[in-house]
C-alpha cells in the first residue's frame, strides 16, 4: 500500500486554517486517484477517479494548490508519477496519532 505522509503535515497546528484547508484538499484528491472501485462502479465514480488522477499529473490548478498548501508542485506530480507506475495504490493513513485539538478561545 501506498503512504501519504508529507513533513508539512507533521507541523499542523502551526498552519493558519487557510493552509490547513488546502492541505485537506489535496489529501483528498490523492484518496480519490488511489480509491478502489467495486466491480460495479458505475461511470461517474470512474470519472471522479480518473479526473483526479488526471489532475495529479499536471495542470495550472494543481500547482496553485499545490503552493497554498505549501508544497512544491513537481514534487507532488513526482509523487503521483510513482504512484501512476504503480498502478495507483491504495493510500494508507496512519491514524496512530491523533490529531491535536485546538482549545476554543
Amino acid at each position: 500500500m501506498g503512504r501519504f505522509d508529507p513533513d508539512g503535515l507533521k507541523d499542523m497546528e502551526t498552519m493558519t486554517p487557510e493552509k490547513r484547508l488546502w492541505c485537506a484538499v489535496l489529501f483528498r484528491i490523492f484518496q480519490d486517484a488511489c480509491r478502489i472501485l467495486p466491480a460495479k462502479a458505475d461511470n461517474a465514480q470512474k470519472v471522479e477517479r480518473d479526473q483526479a488522477r488526471s489532475w495529479l499529473l499536471g495542470g495550472q490548478d494543481m500547482r496553485i494548490v499545490c503552493e497554498l498548501a505549501g508544497f512544491d508542485p513537481d514534487a507532488i506530480r513526482e509523487a503521483a508519477e510513482r504512484l501512476k507506475k504503480n498502478d495507483w495504490p491504495p493510500i494508507k493513513v496512519d491514524l496512530s496519532e491523533p490529531a491535536p485539538l485546538q482549545a476554543a478561545a
